[in-house]
């Protein structure tokens, strides 16, 4: 059993070819070649401005293009059970897209693949026709899912991170809760780790020779190899060459647990994050001028993490901020894309919601992270930004999801049956919008995954319990929650 405290690292012990065992039932299998008028709209706030001005919506400056792309591609896998996907990125040859997620039974998208449990986590290339290049499984007796696919160019290394409940490998997880693995796509297991409660490892990142990984622990004890956390929550690192953890730090404030949301490299290998920290309180993360201290429980950050794990430097983010932000980076600068309730004040700058459900923001920093622009969009419904990138020009392309009525600049749109449908928008920094288009249908449709590719052609996945009118005629649904994928050239963009 694999008690609070309890850590492995199993990489460079075993290595394993097509659909072979280590210490049954954890496997890989391979696959082979594929074949084959609703309140505001935008709201801008930059600079010192407190008050920012109305763009789409309300007839203000701004807004931009309405013409939105149409996906030159969109593909459905699906079984009877669930298959979701919670990634895609670049792959290193410039034109194929790597995803990372789940899948029960045998899979859709690669019928070599065949589940060990309910579910199990796959790693899969895919060209950009979504033809299955190669395909790797880390089956447990329980569940499995990887939530980040992890590409390491300079070492040519595919890794995913994410959530087991079972039996992996010799390690069982405590008390039926779900614990943290990661695994290497050509090597298998890289760590198992967890406590008696819920665990999960949500984003991971590559930075120079560094893996950053970012997750929660409901409880204190949690050890990635450095020794057992005082507080639960962490953001970590590992040394790609020997993939030996170099430090790990805690996000809680004793009892009340922490989370990280996301983690994302720099250019020169140090890591942004954002997460939230448990509290009101100290927190155990010093950025050189005393350990941050939380004024609300659950309060969201930003940090930037040496290769070390030394914070260079963070801030504490409006309550209101609703959990999980998403992060870019900008001209080496960090941005938030997010959603928040009520009014969003930050250094002079405000912003209101349209109504009492949460708005989607848009925020950017400077190097000392000072708030330097804001903006907003949405309707009298709830946004829920999910994914976020810079495109080679400097625009922002965001996914998400939205339920009831939507002002995405000059579109004004209503889901579906008042369930969460998918929202795609191009916008410049300070809040115009470009273009922007949904994706609605029945049941339940999750934006979780956007990337574009080394040609400019723009992916965006996720998964969906019913049709997606993403196509004509609508890809065929088959049940549960189905995985599905979406391509727009890079001229339409």
């Amino acid at each position: 059993m694999l008690r609070a405290g309890s850590f492995t690292s199993l990489l460079g012990l075993v290595a394993l070819s097509s659909q072979s065992c280590i210490d049954e039932p954890l496997y890989l299998g391979a696959g082979g070649s594929g074949s084959g008028g609703a309140g505001p709209g935008t709201m801008n706030s930059t600079g010192a401005s407190a008050s920012g001005s109305s763009t789409s919506g309300q007839g203000g400056s701004g807004g931009g293009a309405t013409v939105a792309p149409t996906p030159a591609l969109c593909t459905f896998f699906g079984t009877l059970g669930d298959e979701r996907l919670f990634d895609l990125r670049p792959a290193p040859n410039g034109t194929d897209i790597v995803a990372g997620g789940d899948f029960h039974g045998s899979a859709a998208f690669d019928p070599s693949l065949v589940a060990v449990g309910t579910n199990d986590a796959f790693l899969a290339r895919f060209n950009r026709n979504f033809e299955v290049q190669s395909s790797r499984q880390a089956g447990v007796d329980g569940f499995g899912e990887f939530s980040s696919a992890i590409v390491a160019p300079s070492q040519d290394r595919l890794i995913g991170v994410g959530t087991y409940t079972g039996t992996v490998g010799s390690f069982t997880s405590d008390g039926g809760s779900p614990d943290v693995f990661m695994f290497d796509f050509d090597e298998g297991l890289m760590l198992a780790a967890g406590t008696p409660a819920g665990d999960a490892i949500t984003s991971g990142a590559v930075g120079g020779e560094r893996l950053y990984i970012v997750g929660d622990a409901d409880v204190p004890g949690i050890d990635l190899g450095t020794g057992p956390m005082p507080s639960s929550g962490f953001i970590a690192g590992f040394d790609l060459d020997s993939n030996i953890p170099t430090f790990a730090r805690p996000l809680g404030i004793d009892m009340v647990a922490g989370s990280g949301h996301m983690v994302l490299a720099a250019p020169d290998g140090t890591a942004w994050v954002s997460l939230n920290f448990g509290g009101p309180g100290t927190t155990a993360i010093d950025c050189g001028t005393g350990f941050l201290v939380t004024e609300a429980p659950r309060q969201p950050a930003l940090l930037h993490i040496a290769e070390d794990g030394t914070c260079l430097a963070g801030r504490l983010l409006p309550p209101n901020i609703i959990e999980d932000t998403d992060l870019f980076i900008l001209d080496g600068k960090p941005g938030l894309s997010g959603s928040f309730t009520g009014e969003l004040s930050i250094d002079d700058m405000g912003i209101t919601a349209g109504g009492s459900e949460p708005d989607a923001f848009v925020l950017l920093f400077d190097d000392g992270l000072a708030a330097t622009s804001l903006s907003s969009y949405g309707g009298e419904g709830a946004e829920r930004p999910n994914e976020v990138i810079v495109t080679p020009g400097g625009s922002l392309i965001i996914a998400g999801e939205f339920t009831g009525t939507t002002i995405l600049g000059d579109l004004v749109e209503t889901s579906f049956d008042d369930s969460f449908d998918i929202y795609l928008l191009k916008m410049t920094p300070d809040g115009d919008i470009l273009w922007s288009t949904v994706f609605r249908g029945p049941g339940v449709q999750a934006a979780s995954a956007l990337s574009m590719n080394g040609l400019g052609d723009l992916f965006l996945g996720g998964y969906a319990a019913g049709p997606l009118d993403c196509a004509s005629p609508e890809p065929a649904y088959v049940g549960g929650y189905d995985i599905y994928m979406m391509r727009f050239d890079a001229g339409t963009l």
